[in-house]
């Protein structure tokens, strides 16, 4: 029975993280998933979590890192598309400072 107890203690600190948001200490669980093959490709399903899901047709960047990690950024519409020439553009607050000493080079 103790035993039982400890398996189910030890499970449960390895899906609990503590973590620290602007200064902040809070505990979150943490999900798990399994890949799987489908044809040629490996599908990752996200699970919910308390409700909150991820939205359907939602496209993702996806980026691998060396140790392992995959990101999902959710993709956006570029919001510099489809204003007019210049429309963006902002004054250089720089350009009346001449470079002094060691910034001439």
């Amino acid at each position: 029975m103790y035993t039982e107890y400890l398996n189910k203690y030890f499970k449960t600190i390895a899906l609990l993280s503590v973590v620290y948001y602007h200064g902040i200490k809070g505990v979150v669980s943490m999900l798990i998933t399994k890949s799987r093959l489908q044809g040629s490709s490996v599908v990752i399903t996200l699970p919910s979590d308390n409700g909150k899901k991820p939205s359907d047709n939602q496209e993702y960047i996806v980026v691998y890192s060396d140790d392992g990690t995959i990101t999902l950024v959710p993709k956006i519409d570029d919001p510099f598309s489809g204003g007019e020439e210049a429309e963006y553009y902002e004054k250089d607050e720089w350009e009346d400072l001449t470079p002094e000493g060691r910034e001439i080079l």
